[in-house]
């Protein structure tokens, strides 16, 4: 304890600046750890080994880092530990983007070692750390020898990563070719760091230079070959010849992570050197040649750019062009920081992409049993002579009918004609229209409809009691929780026509206290899927949807479906219902129909044969409701505190005004009945009948009201028919 409290760091150590080559050093050392530790063995399940550890350990580190970076990128020039590193804007921003490429690469990973059929994740993992620490070494070295160990960290971590398939002939060469051109590239750089050595006195970047820049004849020929061994790294003409070779040969994931991060970390450092040029006449030569270089790089690069077939060496063109773009920015130096790091944030997201296009292509071109895709890009794909639909044996297209919608008819004609005439063609559905009838006549060879229905069963869900209401929509949120309080209720989804009136009711029912989740277009695809996994796993057993839920959705649980709003069309609406009643279940559809909707609910009822035109007019208050929805009589607006969306409590238990008002309204709002008996069906049909005014209350003793008798009750009028039917003319949902 004594030699601890006597010992003293210097002053200007500064450990906040260490931060990120801390993280990544440590990053490095686990990984490996965990790798050695849970080594499988060739027959080993996949499952067992430490991948997954490792890549969410690498993930969720970066993560971290990036948010270091994004915390502290200011502006202030902070130098840590003698004048090794500086912490400044170039450095700050420079391993953001570092740490991005490397997060990039770490989750795009598995993917490539995956068709490779290699399980070596640990090392991929920490090979990417020990190229990131390099370039962030290189990136914020305040000193020449820093930089250098920087650049042969990240060097030799990207040389093993070349050739990290090493049955692969091209990625063994790519990693020879690049270990060569690498090192006499780094030799040239450690020459000239030793000639500015000799002529300055000193390694520290920022005292190489006088007032008027680097002067003398040593200084400047040590700069020229600095500059070369820099330009190597940014691929720059004429330093480029490497780039094409090593891009084509190396693995794709790789390949997107060196092509921008190294040229992130030369140009970060040749910027320090650049600055110590000064205004002298060798200053002006330094900037007239990188000027030349830069405009050579960007000609030389996009013309080969446009004539190369292979897209691995177009994009490796491509990046010499790039990569003379950037070199514009360091001589005119303050105007083009901020839209230099503009342009490299820029050119890493369109370079990932581009990548994985090119990873997709390389999965084709290994061979491939089953291919998903869009219409469009299985189009585009066989177009560039990556896709041989000639060879295809069959063709399945999901929701055949939803593509006419979506405007892909005349794409998958052109897909038919390009396919074999002896093949196997399944076009699912859960309704067929028209036009997908004779899409399959036209293309298909003594077509065969097949429903997946039950022999006895006809055209309709009837594993689905369907009702109808006629209900006003100020008062449809007062009945849909009441229909959410019925015996039996599990996983329900309602369904309306907008995104905005899914928010709406999604709120509403959670101030209610409903465990509740929506569904819509304004919602992003990770809320969405979000959404979805908590219906799932019945974290929210209420998911309030538009139409986009109502196809590919398969969750057999459902109980209950209500069509808050009705939809477009007879299809829409046994895709809707289809949701419930699934594997051999039964389940309830609810549609509630307002006034303004009579006319289109009229259309979907002719068109499926449910005979109910009109609907009974039915409120929250309504007994019959109560007993044909088996809702408990003391079913009120609301059941406990109001939720998130989400399905989490709100802070504090609060309920907004209008849910306190509407349990306020819960106890009046019962219907009064003496006698409540169950809904009951036998064999199949309903026993028992409701009024067709919603208004009317329960036959009571106390009201004197009169009981109908087994003859009337024998012989309804039709005014009080039942508002149940099931649709003859549309198949069961799938």
């Amino acid at each position: 304890m004594l030699l601890f409290a006597q010992l003293q760091l210097p002053t200007d150590l500064s450990w906040v600046g260490l931060a990120p080559i801390l993280v990544l050093g440590l990053l490095m050392a686990v990984t490996l750890c965990l790798e050695l530790r849970d080594d499988p063995d060739p027959g080993q399940p996949e499952e067992d080994s430490a991948r997954p550890a490792v890549l969410g350990l690498g993930a969720v580190s970066l993560i971290g880092l990036i948010g270091y970076y994004l915390k502290f990128t200011g502006g202030a020039v902070v130098i840590h530990f003698h004048q090794m590193l500086v912490m400044d804007r170039i450095s700050q921003v420079s391993g953001l983007l570092i740490a991005v490429c490397a997060l990039l690469a770490i989750l795009s990973g598995p993917d490539e070692l995956e068709r490779h059929r290699n399980r070596n994740g640990g090392e991929f993992c920490a090979l990417i750390f020990a190229a990131s620490l390099g370039m962030i070494l290189m990136a914020s070295a305040a000193n020449t020898i820093v930089m250098f160990l920087g650049l042969e960290l990240f060097s030799i971590a990207l040389y093993l990563l070349c050739i990290f398939f090493p049955d692969s002939a091209p990625s063994r060469e790519s990693g020879m070719k690049y270990f060569l051109l690498s090192s006499a590239a780094s030799a040239v750089l450690l020459y000239g760091l030793a000639l500015l050595y000799g002529a300055t006195g000193t390694t520290w970047i920022g005292e190489m230079s006088g007032p008027e820049g680097l002067q003398g004849g040593l200084a400047i020929v040590g700069t020229g070959f600095v500059l070369c061994g820099l330009l190597f790294k940014l691929a720059a003409v004429p330093f480029h010849f490497w780039a094409p070779d090593v891009y084509q040969g190396a693995p794709t994931t790789v390949t997107a992570f060196m092509s921008v991060a190294t040229k992130v970390a030369a140009l970060a450092a040749l910027w320090r050197f650049v600055e110590q040029f000064g205004g002298a006449s060798a200053g002006q030569l330094a900037h007239l040649i990188l000027f030349s270089l830069a405009i050579l790089s960007m000609l030389v690069g996009n013309f080969l750019a446009l004539s190369q077939q292979d897209l691995k060496r177009m994009l490796a063109y491509s990046g010499v062009a790039n990569g003379g773009y950037l070199l514009i920015a360091p001589i005119v130096y303050e105007d083009m920081m901020g839209p230099m790091f503009f342009f490299l944030a820029s050119y890493l997201l369109g370079n990932v992409g581009a990548f994985l296009a090119v990873a997709q292509i390389e999965a084709l071109q290994k061979g491939v049993d089953v291919v998903v895709g869009t219409p469009g890009r299985l189009l585009d794909l066989a177009q560039q002579g990556h896709l041989q639909l000639g060879g295809l044996s069959t063709l399945v297209l999901d929701e055949a009918d939803e593509m006419l919608d979506l405007g892909f008819l005349p794409d998958i004609e052109r897909i038919l004609k390009q396919i074999p005439d002896k093949r196997q063609a399944m076009l699912f559905s859960a309704t067929m229209p028209d036009p997908i009838i004779t899409l399959a006549r036209t293309f298909m060879t003594q077509p065969t409809h097949i429903r997946a229905e039950a022999p006895h069963s006809s055209a309709t869900h009837d594993t689905t009691e369907q009702f109808a209401y006629r209900a006003h929509a100020l008062d449809k949120v007062e009945m849909v929780s009441r229909i959410l309080q019925a015996e039996g209720r599990g996983a329900t989804m309602i369904f309306t026509r907008t995104k905005r009136t899914a928010q709406k009711v999604a709120d509403e029912l959670a101030e209610r206290g409903f465990k509740v989740g929506a569904v819509h277009g304004d919602l992003g695809q990770g809320a969405r899927e979000k959404a979805l996994k908590s219906f799932r796993t019945g974290e929210v057993d209420v998911l309030v949807a538009t139409d986009v839920a109502a196809r590919g959705i398969d969750i057999d649980d459902i109980t209950h479906v209500i069509n808050f709003q009705i939809p477009e069309d007879e299809q829409a609406y046994v895709h809707r219902i289809g949701r419930t009643g699934r594997a051999g279940k039964t389940g309830i559809a609810v549609t509630l129909v307002d006034w303004d909707e009579l006319p289109r609910w009229s259309m979907i009822d002719k068109a499926l044969g449910l005979d109910t035109p009109e609907p009974a007019e039915t409120y929250s208050s309504s007994p019959h409701l109560y007993e044909e929805l088996n809702i408990p009589a003391e079913a009120g607006g609301t059941i406990g505190k109001a939720r998130s969306a989400s399905g989490t409590r709100s802070a504090g238990g609060t309920r907004t005004q209008s849910s306190r008002r509407s349990s306020g309204e819960s106890t009046e709002d019962k219907p009064a009945r003496r006698n409540r008996s169950r809904r009951r069906t036998r064999g199949g049909k309903p026993v028992g009948s409701h009024p067709e005014g919603g208004e009317q209350s329960a036959p009571s003793a106390a009201t004197g009201g009169e009981a109908a008798s087994p003859e009337q009750g024998e012989a309804p009028s039709s005014g009080r028919r039942r508002r149940r039917r099931r649709p003859s003319k549309a198949s069961a949902a799938n």
